[in-house]
């Protein structure tokens, strides 16, 4: 079964079209040495919401600054939801030439003892740039990203009226053409859409029908469950991703709950 194909079925069997970021804060976590906080940290949410929720989404860069032993603390996260059964998802935005993305989709996706699913990608490079990704495994391209300071860029409008979001949501649906699931209607390429901006969700819908959308931005960020509406395409095709307001809750397990319950009506799942 092909990854887009995964993530419907997982979606479906938990009922929840929720993804939890671990993104370990350092200064936010108990005192000790800093990898075992960290290490017990993203194992502990993931044994809390392993049947909760369908994927969980690791946050790169929080390993990535303790070096190497960060990167190895991340591996083994990775290893430990995927043997979960949870759907995971890199968070590591990356984006080069054709030939160093090969490099970067190598190290996403082909090795056994770090298992990735998906991994986040940024598609300024251009189509060659992202290929890499999709012929090793599934991929979410930066379209419409939820941080403040991303509407400078892409809202910009080109000459032919479309702002850049729109512009790379096309190269996103005709990339994405080639790399259909056989078996659904759901491509191996999806989009990066940020849930602070529901009004621009329904353009951007339509101009990908068959991307999956993963949608960071609801809690913290200020977003919510009812902003993701229009994104659901028959109850599918949403991933949304919260982060610091589950990991960081007084009770994860309940803040999960929450949401779940609050995305089930938006979706009518």
């Amino acid at each position: 079964m092909s990854e887009p194909a995964l993530l419907e079925s997982a979606v479906r069997r938990t009922g929840a079209p929720l993804c939890v970021g671990i993104d370990p804060i350092r200064h936010r976590l108990p005192a000790g040495d800093d990898l075992q906080v960290i290490r017990d940290f993203g194992v502990r949410i993931v044994d809390q919401l392993a049947d909760l929720v369908p994927a969980v989404k690791i946050q790169s860069a929080c390993y990535e600054r303790f070096g190497p032993d960060g990167i190895t603390v991340r591996d083994q996260l990775a290893l430990h939801a995927s043997q979960a059964g949870l759907i995971v998802v890199l968070d590591a935005k990356r984006g080069d030439i054709g030939v160093s993305s090969e490099h970067y989709a190598a190290s996403a996706f082909s090795r056994p003892s770090a298992p990735a699913d998906w991994v986040t990608i940024s598609p300024y490079l251009g189509a060659d740039g992202m290929q890499p990704f999709l012929e090793a495994g599934a991929a979410f391209a930066l379209v419409r990203t939820s941080n403040p300071g991303g509407t400078a860029l892409q809202t910009l409008l080109l000459e032919d009226g479309r702002t850049v979001a729109h512009a790379v949501a096309d190269m996103v649906h005709e990339l994405g053409e080639a790399h259909l699931d056989p078996d659904s209607k759901w491509s191996r390429l999806g989009a990066v859409v940020g849930a602070t901006h529901a009004a621009e969700i329904a353009e951007l819908r339509e101009r990908m029908p068959k991307q999956w959308f993963l949608m960071p931005g609801v809690g913290a960020q200020g977003g919510s469950a009812s902003d993701v509406a229009e994104a659901f395409v028959d109850g599918m095709g949403v991933l949304v991703n919260a982060s610091r307001s589950i990991i960081y809750a007084g009770d994860p397990v309940k803040a999960t709950q929450d949401l779940i319950q609050s995305l089930r009506e938006v979706a009518s799942l």
